[in-house]
């Protein structure tokens, strides 16, 4: 049934007329209605005064503009609660901006903020501290005068690992991030501790020195499990040191091989670069070299230590077995480090120069300098130089003091900017080396061969 509807002519009001069969059309009206009824229909009465808006729609909106506001308000004071609490524990020695308090911090920008450390040991416990050198913090808590720390490496963002060794020598790791430290390793009495070096947290490779049988063991360690890999023997007594020895183990970039050099083994004079994989497998072998330096998974730079061409930089490459003069090196080039490209080395005048791979230029940095060090691909540290005082340091025999030199004190340098900067850090507590992202093992050789 469908309902038609008119309007009444005298007060416009709506009658309803008696419902019409679906199949039954109704009666059209006149023509003259129904433009009556149109204008009626759509005519567009005023609104209210205030009708315009819905109450709930109203309400809405108020509350989200509430709510907006209060997330704003409570943000800023959350970042800069935590801001003044990161402040506060630095100024207290703690450890901060290593927890991942802030939700949706990228791995990424972690790893930025690790690179802008440098870690370093006084031999009793080991410290951390901005590239600049200031806001130093304590990582470890060892109370011992008599311990000794060393051999320390930056693992990766999460672990430094390193020898220290009490009445006993162990192998240790240091959480960074809760200061907290592991053991590895438990050394044997009979086992001097040499040389240390990590694939990651669980697996890594030592030598120790054997003291019933004077050699120098290298072995692999994965995850308790051992693998010895060479035996190499090691001369009676004590040679003094001299500035071209070498006691370098290092894994290359991507950690599928090693390579080792101790020059005061086999009689004591052993300059020969050999290369491992974790296998046991020999590589290859460098003769007459020393202070190698990996320049990628298959190259390695290294000091030629022969009476030709002696003290030029070589580079060695491992899958031909080819063996390349750097030309433009200079003929007394010592402790090569690398950096993409670069290589920056310390020559026998205490000279420091930065040698570009591709272009071979070889471009002097800095004088009175020794043991570079990079922080970062555009920044080297370095060391200064002074004399001996009196007693200082002479000579095994004599007193010579005066030829000399201990270093004085630790600078960085901007190679973009050609500047130099203070490191803010006592040179006597860098004794063992400093470790950064790029260059990972903490070693200081200078203090090797100084006396």
């Amino acid at each position: 049934m469908q309902e038609f509807i008119i309007k009444s002519d005298e007060d416009n009001t709506e009658i309803n007329q008696p419902p019409f069969e679906n199949n039954v059309a109704p009666i059209p009206p006149k023509e003259d209605k129904l433009k009556e009824e149109f204008v009626a229909i759509n005519k567009v009465e005023p609104k209210a005064k205030g009708s315009g808006l819905n109450p709930i729609i109203a309400f809405m909106m108020f509350a989200l503009v509430i709510s907006t506001f209060f997330a704003f308000f409570f943000a800023f004071k959350y970042f800069k609660l935590k801001k003044e609490t990161n402040q506060k524990s630095e100024n207290n020695g703690e450890v901060l901006g290593e927890t991942n308090t802030i939700e949706n911090t990228s791995e990424e920008k972690n790893q930025e903020e690790f690179r802008d450390k440098l870690f370093y040991t006084d031999n009793i416990n080991i410290y951390r501290a901005s590239k600049n050198g200031k806001n130093i913090i304590k990582l470890t808590n060892y109370d011992n005068n008599r311990s000794r720390i060393y051999e320390l490496e930056i693992i990766n963002e999460n672990f430094l690992g390193y020898f220290r060794c009490e009445t006993s020598c162990q192998i240790n790791k240091l959480d960074i991030k809760t200061r907290k430290s592991s053991l590895v390793k438990e050394i044997e009495p009979s086992m001097k501790p040499v040389q240390l070096t990590w694939e990651d947290d669980n697996k890594l490779v030592y030598t120790f020195i054997n003291n019933q049988t004077q050699e120098l063991n290298i072995v692999y360690f994965d995850n308790g499990n051992e693998l010895l890999i060479d035996k190499i023997l090691i001369a009676q007594g004590n040679r003094p040191s001299f500035i071209e020895d070498s006691w370098r183990l290092e894994f290359s970039p991507n950690k599928d091989k090693f390579l080792h050099i101790h020059t005061t083994s086999e009689y004591g004079l052993n300059f020969t670069t050999k290369i491992y994989d974790k296998k046991g497998n020999l590589f290859g072998e460098i003769y007459n070299s020393t202070m190698p330096a990996w320049k990628d998974n298959n190259s390695i730079v290294y000091r030629n230590y022969s009476n030709q061409n002696a003290g030029y930089l070589y580079e060695y490459n491992i899958n031909s077995k080819q063996i390349e003069k750097i030309a433009s090196s200079m003929p007394l080039s010592y402790l090569p480090q690398i950096a993409n490209q670069y290589v920056v080395y310390w020559e026998g005048n205490k000279n420091i120069f930065l040698l570009d791979l591709n272009t071979k230029e070889n471009k002097l940095i800095a004088g009175n300098y020794i043991n570079p060090i990079w922080l970062s691909q555009n920044e080297i540290i370095l060391a200064s130089l002074r004399n001996c005082e009196e007693y200082e340091c002479e000579t095994y025999g004599t007193f010579e003091y005066e030829l000399q030199s201990v270093i004085a004190g630790y600078y960085i340098y901007n190679i973009q900017e050609e500047k130099f900067y203070d490191l803010e850090i006592n040179p006597e507590h860098l004794n063992n080396g400093i470790s950064t992202w790029i260059s990972k093992h903490a070693r200081n050789d200078f203090l090797r061969f100084r006396n």
